[in-house]
């Protein structure tokens, strides 16, 4: 799992470096947003797979070895199709072989630009993330729904829909006010649900 976790990591800090520098300075958040839109639908087509896989009960062995080996199919395939990517650089070359940084100078940028807010926002943000993972599924039970895609088919047109009339609220609010305006409405959902 914690490898499963490092991967996913890794391929959303490459999607966003990779949106960024395609995207102009000035819609590089919309740009990242939008293609952030690709999870959502893999959350819908994800979960609907899953739920036509284990639609058996009692759950076998059987299930999880092909559930897991269509992940592992699927994610062959996504890797052979990025692998075919390239993105343009905006350095030159001779700034490209130059790039290295010593351990002492990364600590002086992270120093200096120490992102204590981003940190902070990405820790309450996972762990409202951690609502899709563990409450969500026993509530579902619980209310008797046995297929999870019910939710995402919910979720992700709400989150699709959301992103594509908010896009442009980082270029006409301000960074700063859209991070505190989405804080905000998380905590008021987060908070929605505890009654």
């Amino acid at each position: 799992r914690a490898l499963a976790t490092v991967a996913v990591a890794a391929v959303m800090t490459g999607v966003a470096v990779f949106a960024g520098q395609l995207a102009p300075p000035n819609r590089r958040a919309e740009c990242i947003g939008t293609l952030g839109l690709a999870g959502f639908m893999g959350m819908m087509l994800g979960t609907t797979l899953g739920d036509i896989v284990f639609a058996w009960m009692p759950v076998q062995a059987w299930q999880f070895h092909l559930f897991f080996s269509i992940s592992a199919v699927l994610s062959l395939i996504a890797a052979g199709i990025a692998a075919t990517i390239t993105c343009p650089s905006t350095q030159r070359p001779d700034e490209l072989l130059d790039s290295s940084m010593s351990l002492r100078d990364f600590l002086r940028l992270l120093r200096n630009h120490w992102p204590g807010t981003v940190l902070l926002t990405g820790i309450v943000f996972h762990m409202a993330l951690c609502l899709h993972f563990t409450f969500l599924e026993r509530l579902a039970e619980d209310a008797g729904f046995r297929a999870i895609k019910v939710f995402f088919f919910a979720y992700g047109p709400t989150a699709v829909g959301l992103r594509i009339l908010c896009r442009r609220w980082p270029e006409q609010l301000g960074l700063e006010r859209t991070i505190v305006l989405g804080m905000l409405l998380m905590v008021i959902g987060i908070v929605s649900l505890v009654g």
